[in-house]
Parts: structure tokens; sequence; C-alpha cells
């Protein structure tokens, strides 16, 4: 199953494992809604378009061509081993492009359908047995993670930290396995990724049993817009480029906003 999932291009594709769920109305994300305490997160892009052939060494994952993927195709692979422990599940895209998938689940998605949700566990996280928060969570949240034997690193992004932002549920991010992603040598420990699978199976035997809420953060420079069949945010001068999806300081040339290296090709 895992390589299959590497190969994947579509976040449709996902699919075929799920009976019922509800896709985002441009493929943002992916969400199943069991009414569990715990809420299952990974993304689904990448960080290149993948021409995958997997060489497995040892339960060592690697890609013949360059990047893997299993930044974060592991993750998602860990939520479908959980599916007997009914959680409730979120797939993003656009996680690598500064979160759009996750932004424009939080306009669609109501803080009342997530009422049951006292905790976000992100399987989207390098290495093993660590955890990585991206907001100020209460200190009983942390106790909590702890006791299943994670321990706390520190990290750059994820976009379960804009979840948090604005429903004010806690979310971890956890470490599914695997290791100098966003490169060419990127590979997976399939142990380690087992490993995570079995605390979080854990966790979900024995969910945190109130929500302790997260003050949010303001935001007052999101602007929903949209542009051809993606969905973006961006104020005057800072969001996602028109034309390569990356996301920074913007300039507005012509019908277009548009990052330094693209205003040259316009």
């Amino acid at each position: 199953m895992m390589k299959k999932l590497l190969k994947m291009n579509e976040i449709e594709e996902l699919g075929e494992f799920f009976p019922e769920y509800h896709i985002g109305k441009l493929g943002e994300y992916l969400f199943i809604n069991t009414g569990s305490s715990v809420l299952l997160q990974a993304h689904f892009d990448t960080v290149a378009s993948l021409k995958v052939d997997v060489i497995e060494n040892n339960g060592i994952l690697r890609n013949k061509h360059g990047v893997l993927g299993a930044d974060d195709r592991a993750g998602i692979y860990a939520i479908l081993k959980l599916l007997p422990y009914n959680p409730s599940i979120l797939i993003t895209d656009g996680e690598e492009s500064g979160g759009w998938g996750m932004r424009c689940f939080t306009e669609d998605i109501d803080k009342s359908e997530l009422k049951n949700v006292n905790i976000c566990l992100a399987l989207d996280r390098q290495g093993v047995g660590e955890y990585v928060v991206y907001n100020d969570i209460p200190e009983k949240v942390h106790n909590y993670v702890k006791s299943f034997g994670f321990h706390r690193e520190h990290g750059t992004f994820s976009d379960c930290s804009i979840f948090t932002d604005h429903y004010g549920i806690p979310s971890v991010n956890l470490s599914v396995g695997y290791h100098k992603q966003h490169t060419a040598n990127e590979y997976l420990v399939m142990d380690e990724l087992e490993l995570t699978i079995n605390r979080v199976k854990k966790m979900l035997l024995n969910p945190i049993t109130k929500r302790h809420n997260v003050k949010k953060k303001k935001y007052d420079w999101y602007d929903l817009k949209s542009y051809g069949s993606k969905r973006i945010y961006y104020d005057n001068n800072y969001g996602f480029c028109d034309i390569c999806r990356s996301y920074g300081d913007l300039e507005k040339v012509d019908d277009y906003n548009v990052c330094e290296y693209c205003k040259r090709l316009i």
C-alpha cells in the first residue's frame, strides 16, 4: 500500500480507500467526521512532481529518481492503518505551498462540525519519536502526548497550525519515519513509521478526555480569493503567486499577483 500511495497524483485517488468521505469542491482536502474525539491529519502534496520507482532495502524506502514523497504520504499510510479505530480524518492538499488546502477547509467547515474533537494528531514529522507544536497549547496536552513516548522538538511550519489557530483545538505534529525530506536523498524507515502507528493506536484507545482550548492568533490579512482551479489567500502584498504558487511577497502586474521571479515571465 505504501508504494501505491507514493505513486498517486490526485487527492481524489484516495477515495478508493474510504467508502464515504467529503472532499473540497476543488480537491483542497478530504474530510471524514466519525464523531471521534481524535482527528488524524496528514497532507497529500509533496515538494516535487513525482516519478517514483521505489527501491526497498531492509525496510528502508527510497526513490530511484530523487524525492520520495514520504513527506507526507507516510502520514496518509498511517491513517489508513488506523482506520479500524474509527478516528475522524482530514487530509489536506497544498501544505508545502503555505497551507492553502487547510485554509480552504477552515473556510468551508464550521466549528460546530468539530464539536467532538479534543485533539488533532498531525502525522507529518521527520524522524522517530518526536512531536512538534506550532501554537501555545496547554501543558496538559503536552503531558498527554509525552505519556505515549514522544519527546518535544522544534519545527518551522505545518498546516495543522492553521487548524489550531482557527478552531482553538490543540494539534501536535508526530514523527512518521521519513528523513532528509525535500531532497533527492529522502528515505522512509518503515519500522519507525510502524512505531508511531502503534503509539497513535494507543492514543485512540485512550483519548484525551477534555478539549483544552487554545487561544487563537488574530489574522486580519487573509482574504479568500479564487484563481483558476485553486482557491488562494492573499492581501495586497503577500500570498500565493498566481503563476508558480510560491508563497511570499507579491506584486500586481496586469491582472496577476506574482512573485519577483514570475514577474519576468509576464
